[in-house]
């Protein structure tokens, strides 16, 4: 039994070969620990605090003397209250990255992100060391990201009611060509202030797109009437010319309107959904920023169970992905995207592959491209938020997502999510 303790302490922990006692492990780690910059705490099997540094001492604002002696769970506010984290460590062994609050001196709950890890000598002493990563900074950033989200609703409403304007200028027939002109380049400059107001990259974009894809459609529809072509007769000259006008306009409608519920920026409603569905709809806001960037696109879609989702929001990772591939590809390439149904572990997957033909990701960083505000692109050209946020909706999907890469070979993205 002992054997076998010890065994799972080296796959979880760290193991010292010495016989050291108790205290000894904890003088010997209590020394190293004096000078990280991270708060960290060890606390012995009991669940007792045994020594802090000097960053976790000042994060709850305690002396050592204090400190030493009390439960650590008297410290900790987890999500849940029919648990402890003495109770976690004895059932798992370890904890990673677990988000809960840490409680000051002064009685205010500090929200941190706590791992920790056992040390364990020859004669089976153990003592435990949590790491708090203090994540005010990271909570106040999102506040200030929704607060943005809110700004960027906000102003496509505006770019909608400037859209039904526009129509109801179409009835208008003695509206001359310089009018027209204008309400184009004003179109232009509402398009951009969006994208300038926006922090959230890959909107600013989309509208980008809807800009380009609203040109031709005005230009058709220039001295035209939706009323003439119910007046024209099917064998008239002008009949097939007047239809053109309509049809552009549908089609401009359906893009704003697609726009419109994608920033919607209201709680996610999981829903059955069907995957390529997601894909098809995100590809028809891409395609035009793709195509002016010589992407091709390669789509191979596999017929593949229902999923329990939120649809805008897996359109807001796939939006990612193809941005960081065109970004990634600035002399053009191939964009390829596929589904099919995978088994593992006896569940059933739909799993996404995205893949690029870019300059690829370098293997000293690959491991820090989910990092929130980390971005290798110039400064003003990203915000290191894609990836991170990508990597939050899939794990709120109870899926995974994975990258492979090779420089100056491409990309891979494997995204897998539970089927119902």
């Amino acid at each position: 039994m002992e054997e076998y303790r010890r065994h799972t302490f080296k796959e979880k922990g760290f193991l010292m070969e010495s016989t050291s006692s108790l205290e000894e492990i904890c003088w010997a780690v209590g020394h190293i620990i004096h000078f990280l910059v991270d708060p960290v705490v060890l606390i012995d099997r009991n669940g007792e605090v045994r020594a802090g540094n000097r960053a976790f001492l000042e994060l709850l604002g305690y002396t050592e003397a204090e400190l030493k002696g009390r439960a650590f769970d008297g410290f900790c506010r987890l999500p849940s209250r029919e648990e402890s984290l003495t109770m976690l460590l004895k059932r798992y062994g370890s904890v990673r990255e677990l988000d809960m609050g840490l409680r000051t001196k002064d009685g205010r709950d500090i929200p941190v992100s706590f791992s920790v890890s056992p040390v364990v000598s020859n004669d089976t002493s153990v003592i435990y060391i949590g790491i708090a990563r203090d994540r005010r900074e990271d909570l106040r950033l999102l506040k200030e990201l929704e607060g943005t989200k809110d700004e960027l609703k906000r102003r496509i409403d505006a770019l909608e009611e400037f859209r039904e304007g526009i129509l109801y200028m179409l009835h208008d027939l003695d509206r001359n060509e310089n009018e027209l002109e204008e309400i184009r380049r004003r179109l232009k400059e509402t398009q951009e202030q969006l994208f300038q107001s926006s922090k959230l990259k890959v909107l600013g974009e989309i509208a980008a797109g809807l800009a380009h894809e609203l040109n031709q459609p005005l230009t058709v529809i220039r001295g035209l009437s939706q009323n003439l072509l119910r007046k024209t007769s099917p064998r008239d000259q002008d009949y097939e010319k007047l239809k053109l006008m309509v049809d552009a306009s549908r089609r401009m409608e359906e893009i704003i309107n697609h726009l419109r519920v994608f920033s919607r920026m209201d709680e996610p409603e999981f829903r059955i959904i069907d995957l390529n569905d997601v894909i098809r709809n995100t590809l028809k806001m891409v395609k035009e920023l793709l195509a002016r960037h010589s992407i091709e696109i390669r789509l191979s879609l596999s017929p593949l169970p229902p999923i329990r989702g939120c649809a805008n929001k897996l359109e807001q990772v796939i939006i990612n992905l193809a941005t960081n591939a065109r970004d990634a590809m600035p002399d053009g390439g191939v964009l390829s995207i596929s589904t099919r149904t995978v088994d593992d572990n006896g569940r059933r997957y739909a799993e996404v592959t995205v893949s690029d033909t870019g300059y690829g990701i370098p293997d000293d960083i690959i491991h820090r491209i989910f990092d929130p505000f980390f971005t290798t692109k110039e400064e003003g050209k990203g915000t290191g938020l894609g990836l991170s946020i990508s990597y939050s909706i899939i794990k709120d999907h109870r899926g995974e997502i994975k990258v492979r890469s090779k420089k100056d070979k491409g990309t891979i993205f494997f995204i897998r999510l539970p089927t119902t």
